[in-house]
């Protein structure tokens, strides 16, 4: 069985129905439209564009949004019955996100379709804003690196990064108090989801993810610097 409609299939689905199925699937698995974005890895803001736009204008996007609500593409196109929450099997749904993010600038470049609704700019722009928010993981890691002489603890330290940075931007999202706090995260700055639909990204965001990123590869040089390598 297919899991995901050709473009025939998107391009008559109703965007109205569409978006009535995704919206009722999040009520009924109780997740806010902040939280439904994150999991889906985009904005809030272009979650909201993409359930007015409709399929037809970023399909990879409504793969992502099934996944993330445990469901099908055919379920939110053609209302298709799918499996209750807390059935459904994560494995094909995380397997199905990586299908759908990982190919996309393949699949821009190739479908008239795509390339039209999702410029390459866009893809490129997805793709430099991807290499700044590494490089704001990685130069914090190389600098606990320097510090440390354990192997452990940079695996440790680097996941905690990364788990840290992961929730509390979750919990920015879905808890409005906590709202502020997102500007702490690398996540906040990482929207390659408005990237694709611009065909470019914010300056500030840029540099927020390329200073962190180089302040910690500047901070690991005086540390390599006074640390004995010998063997």
């Amino acid at each position: 069985m297919k899991h995901i409609p050709d473009l025939e299939a998107v391009q008559r689905a109703d965007p109205a129905a569409v978006a009535r199925r995704i919206v009722e699937r999040r009520d009924q698995l109780g997740l806010t439209d902040p939280v439904l974005a994150y999991q889906a890895a985009m904005a809030p803001q272009y979650l909201r564009h993409l359930l007015e736009a409709g399929p037809v204008f970023d399909p990879a996007a409504f793969v992502r949004i099934a996944a993330a609500l445990g469901t099908t593409w055919a379920a939110l196109l053609e209302g298709r019955p799918d499996a209750p929450p807390g059935q459904s099997d994560p494995g094909p749904r995380l397997l199905l996100f990586h299908l759908a993010t990982l190919p996309i600038g393949v699949g821009v470049a190739l479908s008239p379709a795509l390339h039209h609704a999702v410029p390459l700019r866009g893809v490129l722009a997805a793709g430099v804003l991807g290499c700044a928010f590494s490089l704001s993981l990685a130069g914090p890691a190389v600098a606990v690196s320097a510090a440390v002489r354990h192997k452990a603890q940079v695996v440790g330290a680097t996941i905690a990064l990364g788990a840290v940075g992961f929730a509390v931007n979750f919990i920015a999202l879905a808890w409005q108090p906590a709202n502020p706090l997102r500007y702490l995260s690398p996540f906040h700055y990482y929207t390659p989801g408005d990237a694709l639909a611009q065909g470019g990204f914010a300056r500030g965001s840029l540099a927020v993810l390329v200073t962190v990123g180089l302040a910690g590869l500047g901070a690991a040089v005086p540390l390599l610097l006074r640390r004995d390598l010998a063997p």
